[in-house]
């Protein structure tokens, strides 16, 4: 196995590391893909430091390189050749985890908005009472409760059946949607509170990290932009239909 790969999360904390890598270079299909489990101290393998990130500084990232890395059959994950299936469907899973963290960042920081809200007086009221900020208050809301909704509704879709014909473009649309939800709430956290909001020390909560750390989920499991490409090929493949588990 020979390659390299940046921004890998969690590099300070893992024994293995997950790669799909070819294995069937003359097979023009997805078969020629397959997934391994590579031990981290295995010979020919290194983790390359990167350079200082401006969030995100709660996990650990490097880039990875393989060289004529040579790996014994037991690390195969499933079969030679399944390793499209794998990545697609662990990758599924691992956008609605990207999903799930950002909602949880969204509901901390309209959490520590409206305690400032209620705080912060001007011209004898809180500001809480201002038409402006209720507005704000109302948009953050609404999108989180959207966002926990699709969240829910993947999550019994997946439980029901792992292998679902709508987990792909759910996660898709979780994550895609999620990042539309912390950029509004963080953007509007930042407003409520104004310039004590930019600062490290914030006696409110960590309102300049969740600002900053927010913005690297945008990437994480692929970009917007590759989220609108899955949903709209799996909107496509359904004629526009989408189905929900209801208990």
């Amino acid at each position: 196995m020979n390659g390299e790969k940046w921004l890998i999360s969690h590099t300070d904390c893992s024994d293995y590391t997950y790669v799909i890598a070819v294995t069937n270079p003359d097979d023009d299909k997805d078969t020629r893909l397959s997934g391994f489990l590579v031990p981290n101290n295995a010979p020919g393998f290194e983790i390359v430091p990167m350079p200082h990130m401006m969030g995100c500084r709660g996990a650990g990232h490097a880039g990875l390189k393989f060289t004529n890395l040579v790996l014994e059959p037991k690390y195969l994950l499933g079969k030679e050749g399944q390793g499209m299936e794998i990545a697609i469907h662990s990758l599924s899973v691992s956008r609605v985890h990207i999903a799930m963290s950002n909602l949880g960042m969204a509901q901390r920081m309209l959490e520590i908005s409206l305690k400032r809200a209620n705080d912060r007086i001007t011209f004898g009221k809180p500001i809480a009472s201002r038409q402006m900020i209720k507005a704000k208050i109302a948009d953050m809301q609404k999108m989180i409760h959207v966002l926990r909704c699709a969240i829910y509704d993947f999550a019994r879709d997946f439980n029901k059946d792992p292998h679902n014909e709508y987990v792909t473009e759910k996660a898709a649309i979780c994550k895609l949607f999620s990042i539309d939800t912390v950029k509004l709430v963080s953007d509007e956290m930042l407003e409520i509170f104004g310039g004590d909001g930019y600062f490290e020390d914030c006696p409110y909560g960590p309102t300049e990290r969740l600002y900053r750390d927010c913005r690297a989920m945008w990437l994480e499991e692929g970009a917007p932009c590759v989220q609108r490409i899955t949903i709209a090929r799996e909107c496509q493949n359904h004629g526009g239909k989408i189905e929900y588990t209801f208990d």
